[in-house]
């Protein structure tokens, strides 16, 4: 019993040693960092002299159980990645300015329906009132558009708040500029919207920032919501709602149906009074779905492995070190196991970063 106690003691000791593997740059315990150390210029290390080694100050060189076998055979392992140091131009910023300026990645799965020209997206509808790509590639976004609330309570003092919320536009326009003259590979495309920095320059922080929520009567809860949704009717008004198709006759193929509304043929819409061909009351293709061109397609495939660099532009510094870089064997979750076990931790403390992985993940 004590022998096997002693034994449990040294291999939850040695499991909690953390190294560093000079291959692939993931930090791992013992039980997959083996004690053998290497020189740097051993010959285990042919297949690395592209990229060189990961070598800590003071950490002995050695190499983890999955990168060893693939390195005595001549070969470089698939996770000997190499990601960049944080991007120092973009952690300088506050909260607020990161948010104003991060690239956004549209992300919707479009399917190609019958016929030519037409999309279709599942689980329900969408309409774009702008073109998100203009939209999207309009930097920095207006301070009412942001998409945050700042809430001052009794855990955070006023100066904390008013530091993530600050706002320096010169500092701001800097950046931006100098992501479009290196035509940063996330900001494909990108403008510099100077009426946005100029308004930024008079912005009120008092108004960003809200104070803490007072007591508030239940008749006041109920004003304000019903307020709200006159405004929201308002806005949008009766035309805002759903029009849904009703089932087709029993007699009619779906599929023939389908493709009567999205070929380049006549479309014919079956009902208790068939419509036929050239009726001026019929409906028409373009009613259900207006055309767009196919350029305008901003879609999930559209980005492929570039998904991470693009998304994540403080960890991937210009562009480099993304998934798009990385061997084409390297799946998605290989990948983002090399990101969580890298060394430096920068991706196990970005909170965004762990729940898009999952996300990712899961679906």
């Amino acid at each position: 019993m004590l022998d096997d106690r002693e034994a449990f003691q040294y291999a939850i000791w040695h499991a909690s040693d953390l190294r560093v593997c000079a291959c692939c740059g993931q930090e791992h315990g013992g039980h997959r960092i083996p004690d053998t150390v290497y020189m740097s210029d051993d010959d285990i290390f042919g297949p690395l002299k592209d990229i060189g080694l990961v070598l800590i100050p003071g950490e002995p060189i050695r190499v983890c159980d999955k990168c060893a076998p693939v390195l005595r055979k001549g070969l470089r392992p698939k996770t000997a990645l190499r990601f960049p140091p944080p991007d120092e131009r973009f952690l300088s910023l506050t909260a607020l300015e990161y948010r104003l300026m991060a690239p956004i990645a549209t992300l919707i799965s479009l399917y190609k329906l019958p016929g030519e020209g037409q999309y279709a997206s599942t689980g329900g509808s969408i309409s774009f009132v702008n073109e998100p790509l203009r939209v999207a590639l309009r930097l920095p976004r207006p301070l009412r558009e942001n998409g945050s609330v700042w809430v001052r309570n009794t855990k955070t003092s006023n100066s904390q708040v008013t530091t993530e919320v600050e706002i320096r536009p010169t500092l701001m326009k800097s950046v931006l500029v100098e992501v479009i003259e290196q035509q940063h590979p996330a900001f494909p495309g990108l403008e510099l919207d100077s009426a946005v920095l100029t308004e930024l320059e008079s912005a009120n922080i008092d108004d960003v920032v809200l104070s803490p929520p007072t007591d508030v009567p239940e008749q006041a809860l109920q004003d304000a919501e019903q307020k709200e949704d006159r405004e929201r009717n308002g806005l949008y008004g009766a035309d805002a709602a759903h029009a849904l198709m009703l089932e087709v006759p029993a007699e009619v193929n779906k599929e023939d149906f389908l493709r009567s509304l999205f070929s380049n043929a006549p479309p014919n819409v079956p009902g208790e009074a068939e419509a036929v061909p050239g009726d001026p009351n019929m409906v028409t293709r373009d009613m259900l779905q207006p055309r767009f061109p196919a350029s305008a397609v901003v879609d999930e495939a559209a980005l492929g492995r570039a998904i991470y660099m693009r998304i994540f532009v403080k960890h991937f510094t210009n562009g480099q070190g993304g998934w798009e870089q990385a061997p084409e064997e390297l799946t998605e979750l290989e990948f983002i196991e090399c990101c969580a076990f890298w060394h430096t931790r920068q991706f196990q403390r970005d909170h965004e970063f762990c729940a898009f992985a999952c996300e990712r993940l899961l679906s």
